[in-house]
């Protein structure tokens, strides 16, 4: 490849984006107690946890930055900033995968399973479309069983349980870490549906 076809390249903006639209709650910009508070009360926090909170504020108020370090950078105006943003609830919204659509699929539904584990397919996408777009959002998913994480071949474990095919070449498979929290499954379910669920460009051809 030539220098200039690199150059070119390198000055080209990128098409694809980092940013989906997620409606969201936000404190106004810039921290101080009322900031504070309002965190706290997002968050449920208890009264012990929001008092630790503004003390810690309090002493940073008498704090000053440090100008020793060798590298230097400009100075930040930390009011400038928002310090707190999350997805909003679903609480007018869908409570399970059928009230999106009827045509989702959730294998397992009515047998004991694990809870951290979420295999569905909804046959107007296939799974490698939904697995690389999750994936440009920074959300990881499979499209195979749990011992082939990683793959967007159609799950082998789905073929040995007879499932129809427009089921198999459309799951995929969402697991939760013992860290995972309820605005990241929101989130999540913001971004499928923004980005899988209604967008046309996935159908299946």
């Amino acid at each position: 490849m030539s220098d200039n076809l690199i150059q070119e390249q390198i000055k080209q903006d990128y098409a694809y984006g980092f940013v989906t639209d997620v409606e969201s709650v936000r404190a106004p910009k810039g921290l101080n107690k009322e900031v504070i508070q309002f965190i706290s009360k997002q968050k449920k926090e208890p009264q012990w946890l929001l008092e630790w909170r503004l003390k810690a504020f309090e002493r940073l108020q008498t704090m000053t930055e440090p100008s020793w370090q060798k590298p230097q950078y400009p100075k930040i105006d930390y009011q400038a900033l928002y310090y707190y943003s999350a997805p909003k609830g679903f609480k007018e919204g869908p409570k399970s995968l059928d009230e999106i659509d009827p045509e989702i699929k959730i294998f397992g539904e009515d047998t004991d399973r694990l809870g951290n584990t979420c295999y569905f397919a909804y046959p107007s996408m296939t799974s490698e479309n939904q697995v690389i777009a999750l994936d440009q959002k920074g959300i990881c998913v499979s499209s195979g069983a749990a011992c082939s994480s990683g793959k967007v071949e159609p799950s082998h474990v789905l073929k040995a349980m007879n499932v129809d095919e427009k089921y198999i070449h459309s799951a995929i498979r969402v697991s939760l870490g013992w860290d995972s929290t309820k605005e990241q499954i929101e989130t999540f379910f913001s971004v499928w549906k923004s980005d899988c669920f209604k967008n046309g460009a996935l159908n299946v051809r």
